[in-house]
């Protein structure tokens, strides 16, 4: 049976847990679900504590949004292997390439030519778009649209519903506001919002 070690027990692992039963019930596999935790959250699942991890018990699953902490988890277990979850609901292109310890959920779409790096999080009903470029850790919230041609860097945050301008330049660590309109290129570490997009002091 193949074992997967989930490493985050907040609110967010509540909604993947049932994403792993339609993707168990879609693909005929059986999933030994581990938690990596320090107390019993959650019933009828075995738990096992961080420093217990090994590259033989199973792969990884980052059940985390936050960008900051799914990085120092990355960089802390940098050499095991990691499962990607992808809802069978979503939309990918057979052209799209697809990172490793990525989140694919319900609903979400990537059209042709998209390479969206590793440990990328998208959320419900994500949208990329042909020939975007995506690198890593990035989270994209419910309803992200991600017009084609854009070029997005490392560990930004996109807000819910939020949208980025076809052939638009993203760097890192930059964070889009819910419900804004990007038509502007960001450099790196910048806050914005709005419709358009502009900084946020």
């Amino acid at each position: 049976m193949n074992k997967i070690i989930i490493l985050g027990t907040g609110g967010y692992i509540k909604e993947q847990l049932k994403w792993f039963d339609d993707l168990m019930e879609y693909k005929k596999i059986k999933y030994e679900i581990i938690f990596c935790s320090d107390k019993k959250i959650y019933k009828n699942y075995n738990i096992i504590s961080e420093k217990k991890i090994k590259k033989n018990i199973g792969k990884l699953y980052l059940a985390i949004g936050s960008t900051n902490i799914r990085s120092k988890l990355i960089s802390k277990f940098k050499n095991f292997h990691f499962f990607s979850l992808i809802h069978p609901s979503a939309i990918i292109s057979k052209n799209a390439k697809i990172g490793k310890g990525v989140t694919i959920s319900p609903n979400c779409i990537i059209t042709s030519n998209a390479n969206i790096g590793d440990f990328n999080n998208l959320n419900c009903g994500v949208e990329i778009y042909h020939d975007c470029k995506i690198g890593n850790n990035n989270t994209f919230s419910p309803g992200t649209k991600i017009l084609g041609g854009c070029k997005i860097g490392n560990s930004n945050f996109f807000g819910a519903n939020s949208c980025v301008k076809e052939n638009s330049k993203i760097g890192n660590y930059n964070v889009l506001g819910a419900s804004s309109f990007l038509n502007l290129n960001l450099v790196n570490n910048a806050k914005v919002g709005g419709v358009p997009a502009r900084n946020i002091k």
